[in-house]
């Protein structure tokens, strides 16, 4: 059956195109209210806009100071940004770490070879080191540890110490 009044396709696409502007109106405030609230609250939210979009974030600013000229939210950022930065690391470049790994072990490898070298032996070493005064301190047992060491070679000997003389005791015992 034919319909009475047929509608002319102009007022179709008028009708259609005022729809889809409708509910593209609605998605656009949606998003833009609750992308808008998210960046009012939420301070990391507006760094991640400074460093990937700054452009958004700029918008967001000086809409923010047009609202409310007495806003300070961008220089309370700044500050929070500022104060929290951290610098960055720069790595070496790859040559350079090279060249300062090959100097490290060479001259790790040199130092290495001259204490081989400059090393005095045991017998050299003991020779020096009693030449200098004062190391009779360092070198000598204390008293109670001397009158031991006496008194361990003394029963170790065949004779009883009170049988020796002077001079077998400091031949013998005392060396």
């Amino acid at each position: 059956m034919l319909v009475k009044h047929p509608k002319t396709s102009l007022r179709k696409w008028i009708k259609r195109g005022a729809l889809v502007a409708a509910v593209f109106e609605v998605a656009a405030f949606g998003v833009t209210y609750f992308g808008w609230s998210k960046i009012n609250r939420d301070r990391e939210t507006r760094k991640h806009l400074k460093e990937n979009y700054p452009f958004i974030l700029e918008v967001y600013y000086r809409t923010s100071e047009l609202i409310d000229s007495t806003n300070q939210v961008r220089k309370v950022d700044e500050a929070y940004w500022k104060a929290i930065s951290t610098p960055e690391v720069t790595l070496m470049e790859p040559s350079r770490f090279i060249k300062s790994l090959f100097w490290l072990t060479s001259l790790t490898g040199f130092g290495y070879i001259l204490l081989l070298t400059t090393t005095p032996k045991e017998e050299q070493f003991k020779k020096v080191s009693n030449d200098y005064p004062g190391v009779d301190k360092f070198n000598k047992l204390t008293k109670q540890e001397q009158l031991l060491a006496v008194l361990e070679k003394a029963s170790r000997s065949d004779k009883p110490i009170y049988r020796l003389s002077k001079e077998e005791i400091d031949k013998d015992i005392r060396k």
